[in-house]
């Protein structure tokens, strides 16, 4: 007699634990695998009508309701814990896109360094950058290649480029998109600025008419580009700025296009015009596009988090006001 009463309570705690499994498996389903609502809600009611018939005091609401271990009396609903994992998996992968950009970017800040360093203890031209300057300038272009290639170069020139800068930035401000405006002129002023010490550092000197065809004399540092430089900064930050608000939802954005074309035209072709033309080595042209896009990734940065303060500011601002009015 007591044999079948010891086995009777062993089964009655198998079941239990069983139930308990079920439950458990249910629960990992919908957290980490979730199955269609629609198969939920059919397998529901069999599940809580068999529990209810074992009377053992497990229902599948058990399952959509995890109760705390530490007595708090509040129960998590599945969805607001499908919910809760979705964010901490998107800030996991924002965590680990924001660290892969800062290594990027530090690497390319150390790849700059050392060419600088490694340019001005070496400044003359390389045997694979004369070839490659000749080999540009005596490839058979087509009869308006060279023509085009000559505007490129002579548009980003400093008095262009000013001009270009300064009607740009007063039809940025006449918008009223005052703080794109100040970020502007901050992207292309500093980064020129800090371009131009670099160059000021490395002193290589221009390519020299005795290597290569030269069209222009220029005194001013080589290495890196300038040109390049100002194109990345200059019209990158454009770029970008016509992905986003408020010039993302105005209703003429569509007059963009041909801009955005020429943009992108303008940061392809100016280095390959600045070799053309004999006024830099092919390592000045690349030197010139890192420097750029290192110093607007930086002030891209900056300006999204300039603009998710002001925004959180702002809705922090409109909830204090709508608080006093509900007390009022």
């Amino acid at each position: 007699m007591c044999l079948i009463l010891r086995v009777s309570a062993l089964s009655r705690r198998v079941l239990a634990r069983l139930r308990r499994a079920k439950i458990y498996y249910v629960v990992w389903n919908r957290h980490f695998a979730p199955v269609p609502h629609h198969i939920i809600n059919k397998q529901a009611p069999q599940a809580r009508a068999s529990d209810r018939v074992g009377n053992q005091g497990y229902s599948l609401e058990s399952a959509e309701t995890i109760e705390g271990e530490d007595g708090m009396g509040k129960g998590t609903s599945l969805p607001d814990a499908d919910t809760q994992v979705h964010a901490r998996e998107t800030g996991h992968r924002s965590r680990a896109s924001r660290g892969i950009a800062i290594v990027l970017w530090v690497i390319g800040l150390l790849i700059l360094a050392v060419a600088s360093v490694f340019t001005h203890n070496h400044p003359d031209p390389w045997s694979f950058e004369l070839a490659f300057s000749r080999t540009v300038q005596h490839l058979p272009y087509w009869s308006w290649v060279p023509p085009l290639l000559d505007f490129f170069g002579t548009f980003n020139n400093p008095t262009p480029t000013g001009i270009v800068l300064g009607i740009v930035f007063a039809a940025i401000l006449l918008l009223g998109w005052y703080r794109q405006a100040f970020f502007l002129a901050l992207t292309v002023g500093i980064g020129n600025g800090i371009d131009a010490l670099i160059g000021d550092y490395v002193v290589r000197p221009r390519p020299s008419a005795n290597l290569v065809h030269v069209d222009v004399l220029l005194k001013y540092n080589s290495f890196p580009s300038g040109h390049c430089c100002h194109a990345i900064l200059f019209y990158g930050f454009l770029l970008y700025l016509s992905f986003t608000e408020p010039v993302r939802t105005w209703r003429y954005r569509w007059a963009l296009l041909p801009l955005q074309i020429i943009a992108v035209l303008n940061v392809l072709l100016v280095g390959f015009s600045r070799v053309y033309e004999g006024e830099h080595w092919i390592s000045d042209i690349l030197a010139g596009y890192l420097s750029g896009a290192l110093w607007l990734a930086l002030f891209i940065v900056l300006y999204q988090w300039t603009t998710n303060l002001l925004q959180r500011r702002r809705a922090k601002k409109v909830a204090t006001h709508s608080m006093a009015i509900r007390g009022a």
